[in-house]
């Protein structure tokens, strides 16, 4: 089917339309389920795998700087060869790394599990809101990026609360393991029923040297970002600024770049959407790895408690997000948006006060802030992105989108980890050390305090978006 008769066929056909939207739906569901539900079993892998703090660290960070790496390369090859193909083999990939995760002999093993559920985690991400951007018309496009937000909310909900139940019941290897079926599933109806593959009519050219040098500076940075602060990560520190001025100095002159940089400035809305997610999805990613470890460790809660009170924020946001989405079809998503920046930096102040006298609940009231603040904040930031461009390159163009909230969560966990290595070092989390765990934690959220207060500010300074 070629890329105009899908798109007739898809204007013409509201049912292929909702079919596509369930399929695009069911794998925003599979990847934050997969990720927030290993949070709450970290503890238990650190205790089996005799594992320090900075190595568990790296469980959420591998499949982060993974997904970091490959999602622009992939956002790219979904634009030439075709987005249905991209996608359903990053279910596939995502199937076969859960299972390599499950039967992990080691912690080595397990990260580099974590790896390929990493690449299978940037093929799907990259490719799902392009689809359904290219397949719903402007006027309803609000409500169907709200109704994939709200899949992923409830993701991320399911997780922490499945997370919890079967870490405590079957062991932590059975958190690889339930969702499964689950995702066979998504694969079996994307073959099915999903039709047409989006793809570009020209020859296809893919940028190599701009894959490879983001590839570098991402992993440079992350590795610089927790050897902090010994000369080794100072080095690796400058070496990720080389890579980085070499990315983007060599994607403002190729002539078939993963991205056009002067495009992206040009576009206000596009670049300030870009900037705001980065910064928020920085300060609240690591929220929930540093609340697993307040509430297990400090508070000595079990991992089915501890999941509990984590997924107020993931309930609210799911909640919200269909509202949101058509909210912002009809009225301007900076203020939106901007709103929802405040709530969220009203959530980490509360928790600034976090210690180990504090009531429990700062933890719940904390999470509905947040969910309250990414409810307002995610779909009509989506909307107003996507929004601003035209259908050609959406897949790239919902890479880069991705790309920034996924850069947000790895250079967030990235910091967290150079805090940890600073205060704990590479020891064993045990009662001797909780106050120095607390600081960490402490300090971490203060910063991502201050990252929400200036993701308030791009996001209102954006402009209004032309209708």
């Amino acid at each position: 089917m070629s890329h105009f008769n899908t798109n007739d066929y898809y204007n013409n056909n509201p049912g292929a339309r909702r079919v596509a939207l369930i399929v695009v739906c069911l794998g925003s569901f599979l990847n934050p389920l997969i990720l927030s539900s290993v949070m709450v079993a970290i503890p238990a892998i650190a205790n089996d795998l005799q594992a320090d703090a900075v190595l568990v660290g790296w469980i959420p960070t591998a499949f982060l700087l993974t997904t970091v790496v490959l999602m622009l390369p992939f956002g790219k090859l979904s634009d030439m060869y075709g987005r249905k193909r991209i996608y359903i083999s990053g279910v596939i990939t995502l199937c076969i790394a859960s299972v390599l995760a499950a039967f992990s002999p080691n912690i080595y093993w397990l990260i580099g599990a974590r790896v390929l559920q990493g690449v299978g985690a940037a093929q799907t991400m990259g490719t799902g809101m392009a689809i359904i951007t290219g397949v719903f018309p402007r006027e309803s496009r609000g409500a169907a990026l709200g109704m994939a937000a709200t899949t992923l909310y409830i993701g991320l909900t399911s997780g922490p609360l499945l997370g919890g139940f079967f870490t405590q019941t079957f062991g932590w290897r059975s958190v690889f393991l339930f969702h499964l079926p689950f995702a066979v599933a998504v694969a079996v109806m994307t073959l099915w029923k999903l039709k047409g593959d989006w793809k570009s009519e020209e020859k296809p050219v893919f940028d190599w040297v701009g894959s490879l040098t983001f590839a570098g500076w991402a992993i440079a940075v992350l590795l610089g970002l927790s050897a902090m602060p010994s000369w080794r990560g100072v080095i690796t520190l400058l070496v990720a600024l080389c890579f980085g001025v070499l990315f983007f100095y060599h994607q403002s002159r190729a002539e078939h770049p993963l991205v056009r940089v002067t495009a992206v400035r040009a576009n206000r809305v596009f670049s300030y959407s870009l900037i705001s997610a980065f910064l928020l999805y920085s300060a609240t990613f690591p929220i929930t790895f540093l609340l697993s470890l307040y509430l297990q460790y400090i508070k000595g809660l079990p991992p089915t408690t501890a999941g509990q009170l984590l997924i107020v924020q993931a309930v609210i946001m799911a909640c919200l997000s269909p509202i949101t989405g058509k909210l912002s079809d009809r009225y301007e998503p900076r203020l939106l948006t901007t709103f929802g920046c405040i709530c969220v930096a009203m959530g980490f102040a509360l928790l600034l006060r976090v210690g180990f006298d504090t009531p429990t609940y700062y933890v719940p009231l904390s999470q509905a802030l947040f969910g309250l603040g990414f409810g307002f904040f995610t779909t009509p930031n989506n909307n107003a992105a996507l929004g601003s461009l035209n259908r050609a390159g959406l897949g790239i163009a919902s890479a880069i989108l991705n790309l920034s909230r996924t850069l947000g969560n790895m250079i967030g966990m990235g910091v967290v980890m150079m805090i940890i290595a600073i205060v704990l070092g590479d020891a064993v989390i045990e009662p001797s050390n909780y106050d120095q765990l607390l600081v960490a934690i402490r300090t971490a959220i203060g910063l991502s305090f201050c990252y929400s207060l200036i993701a308030a500010y791009y996001s209102f300074s954006r402009g209004k978006v032309q209708r």
